[in-house]
């Protein structure tokens, strides 16, 4: 019979035994509680006949319950996540598009960067949010015109003074780097370097003689940033060719255009 022989036990009662479904494995055990162990238990007592499983489980436990997935996927929201949306918004009505960019190794965001820093004044510094947005404008306003000063600056220095007396070239690593760009200079023409080769130049002269970080390397997409680092570039290799100014730039494309109608 499939009850319990001892009655007494059970006020008696003929309790029934659990029984094991074939299909789903034990559906009554409780999953705050392993399957062996509970098992066991119910072996130990009584309630039933040891399953032909129970040693092949304890060789090879099965895998635990999976849990029970959340409904729907919690959002995390950081407090920069609104100031960050209302500057984008802004710099798409001026017509800016404050693309991500891959610099030093990471990618970096100049949107962000500007969010971040608006949320230290306004957590650190007691600012309104207004306030702080316009005290970051101002700031943003002032770094790019001290890069363009230092720029310029550091271009001129070097054509009356030479490379030799600037002070990036105190370092030892930062003279022998030169030196191996130079090598590569006398090997193969500059114009002639796959563009990546030349963006790790310009990069080398941002990083080492002007000690810049990636939020002035950005402005090299300026063309005025783009012409002065011409300069400079000239400035410390000689043999790689000065920018034209747009005068000159203008009258060589005209010159080519005469160039190419004549040939053909």
């Amino acid at each position: 019979s499939h009850y319990h022989s001892g009655r007494a036990a059970y006020g008696g009662r003929r309790v029934p035994l659990p029984t094991m479904s074939r299909f789903t494995g034990m559906r009554h055990v409780h999953l705050n509680e392993g399957i062996i162990t509970r098992t066991e238990k119910l072996v130990r007592a009584g309630l039933c006949e040891e399953p032909s499983w129970l040693k092949a489980f304890k060789v090879h436990p099965p895998p635990p319950p999976p849990l029970k997935a959340r409904k729907g996927v919690p959002k995390i929201v950081f407090p920069t996540d609104k100031l960050f949306g209302i500057r984008e918004a802004r710099q798409r009505q001026m017509g800016v598009r404050q693309e991500p960019f891959y610099a030093h190794g990471e990618m970096q965001s100049a949107t962000l960067m500007f969010a971040q820093r608006q949320w230290d004044l306004m957590a650190k510094h007691n600012m309104s949010e207004y306030e702080a947005y316009e005290s970051v404008e101002k700031e943003m306003v002032s770094l790019k015109a001290k890069a363009l000063t230092q720029l310029e600056g550091l271009a001129t220095n070097l054509k009356v003074n030479g490379t030799a007396k600037a002070s990036f070239m105190s370092a030892p690593k930062a003279a022998d780097q030169m030196a191996k760009w130079q090598v590569r200079l006398e090997a193969q023409p500059w114009a002639e370097w796959e563009l990546g080769q030349q963006v790790m130049l310009d990069h080398w002269i941002c990083t080492v003689a002007l000690e810049w970080g990636w939020e002035q390397e950005r402005y090299l997409r300026d063309e005025e940033f783009e012409y002065a680092l011409g300069v400079l570039r000239h400035a410390i290799f000689p043999d790689i060719a000065p920018p034209l100014d747009e005068a000159a730039a203008a009258a060589a494309a005209e010159v080519s255009a005469m160039e190419e109608m004549t040939s053909s």
